[in-house]
């Protein structure tokens, strides 16, 4: 079915070589996308093997047809109608159509909240029901103008995804692995396939016939093979870059990107003359966990706030390319205006820090100074562990910078490294104090999404799985928060009352401190011309540039080879 085998050589010029910054995964022979926490889709799977119905282009303001050709819905909101494009086919031949869709979303419903996002579609979405082989109709419990962008679009690094139904028909979707090579496992629609997996590396190789470029859609990507394999060290990173070993690199530090192209001219940023970051629309923060005192008790959690300096983060943690959060949301044009009608309410989170007011809190709850600069009371120190991924450096350099801030106004705090997998499942069942992972995450073009994600209708004690609130955030605020956020949902895109609700609910939120934004989330991502071209830049903003995120198949069928 490949081009390639996994023991035949390709060349280096036919290869694409892609930096990803997960940790080691141990458990690589478990590809079942449905789990929660599976971080294995984003080493490839989800950009090269599995493609959406539907992706949301960042930079063109659209939602472009994929495997779905269109979905549209009714005068009430309240049914949605997908038509799949006409020859869509597996990667063994089999035609995807309304039975996978039906398939994958019944198994879905009748597993949640155990399959991921499975909690948040069984609340909104009351059944499915084909009406042909390639028409799906989507019956849900209340009327949302959003269900196509919110399951099904890409609108942040994933969407829901389709098994084959030929395949999981006979398998428990909580046990199956979806992982043998010989037998065509992981199967996909995509381009690429499987070939061979280990802890840090994964090898893809292109397949022989691809739907897309069968049906006009897209060209056949040019890369025969991809190894997508974890760098580890920044230093590393450079080194490599400097070689030309690798073609796609993770998010790098200023200094370390103009050394590489200092002795490699080749390499690109997002934007260039000078380099500059590409902006990620979920902010680098850091979420507290209600479930655990004393940071249940919100003036402990506006405690934390003050004592922020967010420009130092910048500063030393980011090289001082990005900016500082204001808000919860991206600093997108689409929510200039909102933003600035967050702070005139005086709901901004301040640029820089104010210690003296953290340490008039903390004395003001029953802490004193110790000898060592700590507060403690009842004789036990005051105490935060914040948990990190251990490969992912802006998240330790943002951790550690935070920690200094945190020891300055007398809280102990340090950092705990974990894998990502790790830190995945700790996020989802709320086995955490504070996590360098936030939940306020999604929104791109209205503010719904993210501020769902800290409802509590899907509340779930701590131990397990929740889809959203993994702050496990209660009480009168987070009660009436949910109410607004939830009428807010079933308002049309655009409708007057949408601004006005989301003042009072982020007024809610803001006031419990749920989370915790710091900086927007820069990337100084690095793309290598020697071996490919027509990268996605600003200047050819085709899409993202955000190759860890499904839909990426998009990008790979655009790259060009260099000569």
């Amino acid at each position: 079915m490949a081009t390639a085998t996994v023991g035949q050589e390709v060349p280096r010029d036919e290869t694409l070589i892609i930096d990803h910054a997960q940790s080691p995964q141990n458990a690589f022979e478990n590809w079942n996308y449905l789990l929660p926490g599976a971080v294995l889709r984003a080493v490839g799977l989800h950009q090269f093997v599995m493609e959406p119905l539907f992706i949301l282009n960042l930079e063109q303001g659209e939602i472009e047809p994929w495997i779905g050709e269109s979905m549209t819905p009714n005068e009430t909101l309240d049914r949605w109608t997908l038509k799949i494009r006409d020859g869509v086919k597996w990667q063994d031949g089999e035609a995807f159509d309304a039975e996978d869709v039906v398939f994958t979303i019944e198994t879905m419903l009748a597993n949640a909240p155990a399959l991921r996002d499975s909690g948040s579609l069984a609340l909104a979405l009351d059944h499915v029901e084909k009406i042909d082989n390639l028409t799906v109709d989507f019956v849900l419990k209340r009327p949302n103008p959003r269900f196509q962008l919110d399951f099904f679009s890409v609108r942040v690094w994933g969407a829901v995804m389709f098994v084959p139904e030929h395949i999981y028909r006979d398998k428990d979707p909580l046990t199956f692995t979806n992982y043998d090579i010989p037998a065509g496992l992981p199967l996909g629609t995509g381009p690429y396939k499987l070939v061979k997996a280990t802890a840090s590396e994964f090898t893809y190789d292109r397949v022989d016939s691809w739907w897309a470029a069968d049906v006009g859609l897209a060209e056949m990507p040019a890369p025969k093979r991809i190894i997508y394999m974890l760098v580890g060290t920044e230093q590393a990173r450079g080194d490599l870059a400097v070689r030309d070993d690798i073609d796609v690199a993770w998010n790098m530090s200023l200094g370390t990107f103009e050394a590489v192209q200092a002795r490699n001219p080749n390499w690109i940023s997002w934007q260039n003359d000078p380099p500059g970051p590409w902006l990620d629309p979920c902010h680098r923060g850091f979420d507290l966990n209600f479930a655990v005192p004393p940071w249940d008790d919100p003036e402990m959690r506006l405690a934390l706030d003050k004592g922020i300096d967010r420009t130092e983060v910048n500063t030393f943690a980011f090289d001082g390319i990005g900016e500082v959060s204001k808000t919860i949301f991206p600093a997108y044009p689409t929510f200039k205006g909102l933003i600035e009608k967050i702070e005139a309410a005086g709901l901004a989170f301040p640029a820089t820090a104010d210690p003296e007011g953290a340490k008039a809190i903390l004395e003001a709850k029953g802490y004193v100074l110790n000898g060592s600069g700590i507060y403690e009371k009842d004789g036990a120190e005051l105490t935060l562990v914040i948990e990190a991924r251990d490969q992912t450096l802006d998240d330790i350099r943002l951790s550690e910078v935070l920690i200094e801030q945190f020891r300055r106004i007398g809280i102990n705090a340090r950092l705990q490294r974990v894998n990502n997998a790790t830190l995945q499942t700790h996020h989802f069942t709320g086995e955490y104090e504070a996590i360098v992972r936030s939940s306020s995450c999604g929104s791109v073009n209205e503010p719904w999404y993210t501020l769902n994600q800290f409802s509590n209708v899907e509340a779930a004690p701590v131990g397990e799985t929740a889809d959203t609130n993994m702050p496990r955030w209660t009480g009168p605020n987070s009660d009436r928060f949910t109410q607004i956020v939830t009428e807010l949902g079933s308002l049309p895109l655009g409708d007057p009352r949408v601004e006005e609700l989301t003042l009072e609910a982020y007024e809610l939120w803001f006031n419990d401190r749920v989370s915790i934004p710091v900086v927007q989330a820069v990337f100084l991502l690095g793309f290598n011309e020697t071996y490919w071209t027509n990268w996605p830049t600003a200047e050819n903003n085709y899409m993202q540039p955000a190759y860890w995120w499904h839909g990426w198949v998009k990008a790979l069928a655009q790259i060009q080879p260099a000569k």
